[in-house]
């Protein structure tokens, strides 16, 4: 069929679509029956997975992605672990940063 997305493109998309919240109504209920068993989970899935079955002239594809928070903001005081700028010789930026560093060092 014209126009429509490839197996893996379609799989990808579904375990995208999962990781983000997509489909999980039942994790609740999963992890309830557990609870009821005795048995504990400790936190959601960690990977999910998306399957194309495919058709007779299509091929089966399989995805499995892991859902990744982004960074957060780094600190204002970060302890000397934030990488310091630096400017090329004789730059506006530079020259600037020598200023500062005069000023910051003249005797009061």
């Amino acid at each position: 069929m014209a126009g429509t997305p490839a197996p893996l493109a379609r799989a990808l998309a579904i375990a995208v679509w999962r990781a983000y919240g997509g489909g999980n109504g039942s994790w609740e209920l999963f992890q309830l029956q557990c609870r009821k068993a005795g048995l504990e989970w400790a936190s959601e899935p960690r990977y999910y997975v998306g399957v194309d079955l495919g058709q007779s002239r299509d091929p089966t594809a399989i995805a499995v992605v892991r859902r990744v928070e982004p960074p957060g903001p780094i600190p204002e005081d970060d302890f000397g672990l934030k990488p310091k700028p630096t400017y090329a010789r004789g730059s506006v930026e530079w020259e600037a940063e020598q200023r500062r560093l005069q000023n910051n060092a003249a005797p009061e």
